[in-house]
Formats: C-alpha cells, sequence, structure tokens
C-alpha cells in the first residue's frame, strides 16, 4: 500500500471477521494464566470487516487512495496468494472461509458472535476491532523507509 500497490482481495465486499494479533495473544495469555480450558478448541475472532472496508479505513487514516483489485475467481486469488508467499493451508481455509461467509451471511454472523463473546469474555474487554489495529499501526503505511537503528 505504502509503494501504491493494489490490495489483490478475492471477494472483496464479504465481511470477514479481523482477528489482531495482540489480541490474539491476550486471549492466549488469559487462557494460559487462568486455565479452565484444558482440552478445548476455542474459537475467537473479533469484529467482522471487508477488505473493501479496511482498504476505505486505510484510505481516510492515510489521505490516499488505496487501490482494490478484485481476485475474481478461487484459482486466480489461489495463484495471487501463492506468489505473495501464503502458505497453502492458509489460502485454502481463507477460500473455504469466504465461500461460506457469503454464501449463509446470517448464519456464520451468529457463528462469529458466539466467538467474539468467548473472546470478550477471556479478556474482559470487547475484541480489538481492525479501527484499532489500525490506529496502533499506521506508521506502517506512511513511512516511506524503515527508520534509521538507534545511535545512527
Amino acid at each position: 500500500i505504502r509503494r501504491g500497490q493494489a490490495l489483490r482481495e478475492f471477494m472483496p465486499d464479504v465481511a470477514y471477521p479481523f482477528t489482531d494479533e495482540d489480541g490474539a495473544a491476550a486471549v492466549t495469555a488469559a487462557i494460559l494464566l487462568h486455565g479452565g480450558h484444558d482440552e478445548k478448541v476455542l474459537d475467537i475472532t473479533g469484529t467482522l470487516s471487508s477488505a473493501a472496508e479496511r482498504a476505505r479505513a486505510i484510505s481516510a487514516a492515510t489521505g490516499s487512495p488505496v487501490r482494490l483489485r478484485e481476485l475474481t475467481s478461487p484459482e486466480q486469488a489461489r495463484r495471487a496468494w501463492a506468489d505473495d508467499g501464503w502458505p497453502d493451508i492458509t489460502i485454502d481455509v481463507t477460500l473455504y472461509a469466504m465461500s461460506a461467509f457469503a454464501a449463509s451471511a446470517d448464519t456464520t454472523i451468529l457463528v462469529i458472535e458466539q466467538q467474539t463473546g468467548l473472546a470478550q469474555s477471556l479478556l474482559q474487554r470487547r475484541p480489538n476491532s481492525f479501527a484499532d489495529w489500525l490506529a496502533r499501526n499506521l506508521t506502517a503505511f506512511t513511512q516511506t523507509s524503515a527508520p534509521a537503528p538507534a545511535g545512527n
């Protein structure tokens, strides 16, 4: 984005759960510190947002347009993401999830609300949204070069 590259997204208008890395780490810490979830699989997530919504938010925050190029088929998405270095399993899960979200949004939203509720109960606060994440990481989109190492 910083170099003017387009975001390449499959189904860019389909809302998908955003889970921020700090939130995932905080949930993991809460489970390790407080226990009570032995031998359980916990699905946690944050708020829903689409790639188009995220692109608009980045544009608004940076004052620069973010170009969004739709990947129009699962095959095109697979090739683009593989070229970007995504692991096959991540591509498989993303394609499956995007199709499931697009096909049954009402049912999926109920599941996401349950997962978000679980995350909130473990965190004792609402999960971070994409807007929260963007505010913390805005410099990644605005710096034109990496900062010089300390002492130089």
